[in-house]
């Protein structure tokens, strides 16, 4: 990618700001906003295990009461 490492930064930050969807930047963005991960359910149940602690991304608020 480069002989320099300024170079070699360079070049990868400009591949990865191609390659990722606005909508995955602005998902990404909104986990680390909120301390949560993403990711498949797989993935975010291991963590979850290894760190004793839910991070997984949800929605915002809380879930609307059920109506009688």
């Amino acid at each position: 990618m480069g002989e320099e490492a300024q170079e070699r930064q360079k070049r990868y930050r400009r591949w990865i700001c191609e390659t990722v969807p606005e909508w995955e930047w602005k998902l990404i963005r909104e986990a680390v906003q909120r301390g949560q991960l993403t990711g498949p359910r797989k993935f975010i149940d291991e963590v979850e295990s290894l760190l004793r602690i839910r991070i997984e991304l949800r929605g915002r608020g809380r879930p609307q009461k059920a109506e009688k």
